[in-house]
């Protein structure tokens, strides 16, 4: 009988924090209030390696994951933050010698939205994106997750528009208005700016199995922090519509990602403190070369710490997500 390389002592006995596979993909239906959503889903998963072994068994991995979409009601799952999480723990129990397994998905994932105005009908994409972890200490294995969004928008400036409101009013006061008159136009129309598309991450991390979080809220908590959404299909009126909607509301990359965990505060207010929040949001600038960037790591102890006034909350401070789900 042919013995397993992989079990062999390798030259070097060093420790490797991650060895797996990436590029897989797999046709996953999620199945969310009776309606069916077929993921094109990227996965990569990711075994901690102890010096002793020469490597992983790596069709391990690929047969977990096709275990695990093979076991789903005619391949359905509910949620992608779980599936990552029932394959990271199997991967754990098919690697006896591991302590950390990581799995991460990412997909695009299709939602009808109607434009505001004319209620045309199109299909928006937006990417979902769910990691696990799981641990084994003691023999006892735990696990902790997240369920991420990616989407984009527009932004308005609003330090430009401050200036062009400057620059209104002085051809206004040229042309003869009155200051009660100036003020009442510049207070009905919108304000030119440079605007911009804006690209956004907000992710949510788990560790009680017993809580969820709905894609689609967060989508709508991200969407609500730009300036405006943006449409595939928009008519004229749609248009004018979106356009006004963010010059009237202007926003900085900065309160922009305050809105997305401030939303996330609001709208879940059954998750623990030591759910995290993770918030980016980068602006691709239409007048500048370079782009405008802001990011918010915090737990949601931390965060409502600060709404309420505290600043000095003992929870602890993560600078990124690989931290907390290490």
């Amino acid at each position: 009988m042919t013995a397993d390389v992989q079990e062999l002592a390798p030259d070097h006995r060093i420790t490797l924090n991650r060895v797996g596979v990436t590029g897989i993909r797999k046709l996953i239906v999620r199945r969310r209030g009776g309606k069916d959503n077929a993921l094109a889903a990227h996965i990569e998963v990711y075994i901690d390696l102890n010096p002793m072994k020469k490597g992983i068994h790596m069709s391990r991995c690929t047969d977990t994951i096709n275990e695990v979409i093979e076991e789903g009601v005619e391949h359905e799952v509910a949620d992608v933050e779980q599936f990552c999480t029932e394959v990271a723990s199997r991967l754990l129990e098919r690697h006896p010698e591991a302590t950390r397994t990581e799995v991460h998905l990412a997909a695009e994932y299709p939602l009808d939205r109607k434009s505001p105005v004319s209620g045309r009908r199109s299909q928006e994409m937006y990417t979902l994106v769910g990691r696990a972890v799981a641990r084994r200490k003691n023999g006892d294995i735990s696990t902790r997750r997240t369920i991420g969004v990616e989407v984009e928008g527009m932004l308005a400036c609003p330090c430009a528009q401050e200036m062009m409101r400057e620059t209104s009013r002085e051809v206004l006061v040229e042309a003869g208005m009155d200051d009660a008159a100036i003020d009442k136009v510049l207070g009905r129309l919108p304000i030119a700016t440079h605007n911009q598309r804006g690209r956004a991450e907000l992710t949510v991390g788990l560790a009680d199995p017993r809580l969820r979080v709905e894609a689609d809220m967060l989508i709508d908590i991200v969407e609500d922090a730009f300036s405006s959404p943006v449409f595939e299909v928009l008519k004229r009126p749609d248009e004018a519509h979106v356009v006004s909607r963010a010059h009237k509301r202007p926003r900085f990359v900065e309160d922009a990602v305050r809105s997305m965990v401030g939303g996330v505060t609001t709208h879940f207010p059954e998750l623990s403190d030591q759910a995290l929040v993770v918030a980016r949001m980068e602006s691709m600038e239409s007048i500048h070369r370079h782009n405008a960037v802001a990011e918010c790591t915090a737990t949601l102890g931390l965060l409502r710490a600060q709404l309420d006034g505290e600043d000095d909350h003992p929870a602890p401070r993560y600078h990124s997500l690989h931290e907390w789900m290490r």
